[in-house]
């Protein structure tokens, strides 16, 4: 069972549009205590942050998850800004805040949802995990440039100092 009442906002971009990911979490539905998980159920656009504008796309009860699992959400580098807790906006997924909040453990993983329509139609899923980008040819393009320029930079060097040096006998 979704839990709807603790909902993470994790900022986000879809299509070169703001918005969030949904992050909420879920219960086991078997009585077994203990740890939640985390459901990226979707990005929804950021007029539509408040659960009362989508609430159709809560469905109640006992629910099946279709997608893939996450471990890379909790990644933050030196410009990734500070979640803002009292707001709900999250920009990086800090696993210990979240149980804190919730009060519970929460597992270190995020489900992603898939692509399955939502009742009322936010918020939206992800057909497929996204692609790692390869930027080989890129950095040895750059790498290769900059050798380039050090060794013109070198020959200008040297080719500066015998011209200016004289020989005497």
């Amino acid at each position: 069972r979704f839990d709807y009442t603790h909902e993470f906002h994790l900022w986000a971009l879809r299509d070169g549009r703001a918005g969030y990911d949904i992050l909420t979490p879920m219960t086991r539905t078997d009585g077994a205590p203990g740890q939640l998980v985390m459901v990226d159920r979707g990005w929804v656009p950021m007029e539509k942050k408040d659960p009362s504008t989508r609430a159709a796309g809560d469905p109640e009860g006992a629910v099946e998850v279709n997608g893939f699992v996450r471990i890379d959400l909790d990644g933050r580098s030196a410009v990734t800004p500070d979640n803002d807790l009292a707001k709900n906006i999250w920009y990086w997924v800090d696993y210990n805040a979240m149980s804190q909040q919730l009060s519970n453990f929460v597992r270190p993983l995020v489900v992603v949802a898939d692509a399955t329509p939502n009742a009322g139609g936010l918020p939206l899923g992800i057909s497929e995990p996204p692609t790692l980008p390869n930027r080989h040819l890129e950095y040895a393009l750059t790498w290769f440039g900059l050798a380039v320029t050090l060794v013109v930079m070198f020959v200008l060097m040297l080719r500066r100092q015998f011209k200016g040096a004289s020989i005497t006998a």
